[in-house]
């Protein structure tokens, strides 16, 4: 019996499939509505944002992973703590993301779409 279909964990494959619906409800919207306010010349630039940032997110973890490896620390500073550090670089962009998205200013639209409600 798979792991998962077990009869003590019943929703863990129900648990897993909504992890991934909760992740990708912030990203799916991202490029329609980015090709939707683009001017017509434009939106497929404006819509690959998306895709583009997923990917250099992925190869900046790489390369972080190999500066640690490869550079920085040692195979036992890597297994004894180094391996703490690609989490702070992520919970310091986190937060700084966090920041940023508080102090965005909304568009002239919006606030009078959000006055008329």
């Amino acid at each position: 019996m798979p792991r998962s279909a077990s009869p003590r964990r019943p929703f863990s494959r129900w648990r897993a499939s909504s992890k991934a619906s909760a992740s990708a409800a912030n990203t799916a919207p991202a490029p329609p509505i980015s090709a939707r306010i683009a001017d017509p010349r434009h939106r497929g630039f404006y819509s690959s944002f998306q895709y583009v940032t997923l990917i250099g997110g992925q190869l900046t973890a790489i390369i972080v992973l190999l500066l640690l490896q490869k550079v920085f620390l040692t195979p036992e500073e890597l297994k004894e703590w180094g391996w703490r550090i690609p989490f702070v670089i992520g919970a310091l962009l986190a937060i700084f993301a966090a920041v940023m998205r508080r102090t965005l200013h909304e568009t002239e639209a919006f606030v009078e779409a959000k006055k008329s409600r």
